[in-house]
């Protein structure tokens, strides 16, 4: 693909070009340009590329763009999650028979507990088989998190989104971090974790949560570089 300087018309080195950035140069007259002012988007899905050895996977369906991120499978950093959930569980079982074996009212105490050995256990299932598309379209972007359980689909406007970033997660209930447990345990404290964000300004949708640090930054980088482009031409 050529990109040729819309001050002198000569051809861009590939060196010069930068799509995390969205900005190109052009050595013959030191100018600097916003690439997304001068390719579309089908060029700019061809200038760029995952991080090396990633997981992600970029096609081209009809007019739109898919960017693909497979399931994160088990592996050795779930055995600690894994243990956990198995542990916390049998404990409450062993309390709660405990409890009611003599009578006592403190069988009802063990609810709440049972609710996040739960959460967590089927948090944990669904994150071994949950992978997850973005759909690039002329109008805006969409997000299916494709889930055994309660798959979810986000359709936004580029019109509506504020800014894509990495942001904190968004703690919605008291069982937010047993939902999340093997998130919260691959980055230790769930509260300092920055996860890529697309914001509309009454709602905030994570995505790519269990990408890798690399994998998150270029998404976010990528796509708004798309977001540039379209809001350009609005």
């Amino acid at each position: 693909m050529i990109i040729n300087c819309p001050k002198c018309g000569k051809q861009i080195n590939n060196d010069a070009i930068n799509v995390a950035s969205d900005l190109a140069q052009c050595y013959n007259y030191d100018f600097l340009f916003r690439l997304s002012e001068t390719v579309k988007i089908a060029e700019i899905v061809k200038l760029s590329s995952p991080p090396h050895r990633s997981r992600i996977s970029i096609s081209k369906i009809d007019d739109n763009f898919e960017i693909f991120l497979p399931s994160k499978k088990f592996s050795v950093s779930d055995i600690y999650p894994v243990a956990f959930s198995i542990f916390w569980n049998v404990l409450i079982v062993i309390w709660t028979i405990a409890a009611v074996k003599t009578g006592s009212f403190f069988a009802f105490f063990a609810i709440p507990f049972w609710i996040a050995g739960l959460h967590m256990i089927i948090g944990l299932l669904i994150s071994f088989d949950e992978d997850q598309i973005i759909t690039i379209k002329k109008d805006g972007l969409e997000l299916l998190k494709n889930r055994p359980i309660n798959s979810k689909e986000y359709i936004v406007k580029y019109s509506d989104i504020y800014f894509i970033k990495m942001g904190g997660i968004k703690i919605s209930n008291p069982f937010t971090f047993a939902n999340n447990f093997r998130l919260m345990t691959s980055k230790f404290n769930l509260t300092r974790v920055q996860l890529p964000a697309i914001s509309t300004g009454n709602k905030t949708i994570n995505f790519f949560e269990l990408a890798s640090d690399a994998e998150q930054e270029w998404i976010v980088r990528f796509l708004n570089a798309i977001l540039k482009k379209n809001k350009s031409s609005l």
